[in-house]
């Protein structure tokens, strides 16, 4: 059995340190921890500003993941409130974050992260894996040769 733990400290283009350790056993990996140490401030920049300037502020703060920010920023409001958000307001609310989700992380790994991976540092730090045997038999039509 083949142990390898990975440690990435400070991983790079994170908004924030992030410090990430996995622990890969046979090329599979069976644990993983991040760590974000650093202390963003949304609350010291919004401290003594009307409650609503959330909804304008925190999407800006984060280059990334506006719209997680403004739905948290709404959840806290509502909390703080004790607003009822009708369900079709909390089904809408959630589609609009899976879509947010959808464009942010692509953009997020493509635009940022990405390009980090490709550093000298990272050069045989991860595992590589062979493709199975039976990965490569396929009788699919536009893998057969003719």
């Amino acid at each position: 059995m083949a142990v390898m733990d990975l440690n990435v400290s400070p991983l790079g283009q994170v908004e924030g340190d992030l410090d990430v350790r996995v622990t890969i056993t046979d090329g599979v990996v069976t644990d993983a921890w991040t760590t974000a140490a650093m202390f963003r401030g949304f609350e010291i920049i919004l401290k003594g500003k009307d409650p609503q300037a959330g909804l304008i502020m925190t999407p800006r703060i984060c280059g990334i993941c506006g719209g997680s920010h403004l739905y948290k920023a709404c959840y806290a409001l509502d909390t703080a409130w004790a607003t009822y958000v009708p369900p079709n307001a909390t089904r809408v609310r959630n589609i609009a974050q899976a879509c947010e989700t959808l464009q942010s992380i692509p953009r997020w790994f493509y635009a940022i992260m990405g390009p980090d991976l490709t550093a000298a540092q990272y050069a045989g730090a991860l595992p590589t894996r062979k493709p199975h045997a039976a990965s490569r038999r396929t009788s699919a039509p536009a893998t057969r040769r003719a």
